[in-house]
């Protein structure tokens, strides 16, 4: 199980650390980067099927 993602210069993220549990719940007002997050598992999710 991942319990963490590092994001460095991805997006709006310069150098962050996200923690993650077996239940995470993400809140923050708009623009706050909420989809960057889950784009990063999304990215990541592609390089483990192989999609570049």
């Amino acid at each position: 199980m991942i319990t963490s993602i590092r994001l460095v210069n991805f997006k709006n993220f310069s150098d962050e650390t996200l923690r993650v549990g077996s239940f995470t719940i993400i809140v923050g007002a708009n623009a706050s980067g909420k989809s960057n997050i889950r784009d990063a598992f999304r990215f990541l999710n592609g390089i483990g099927y192989g999609y570049t």
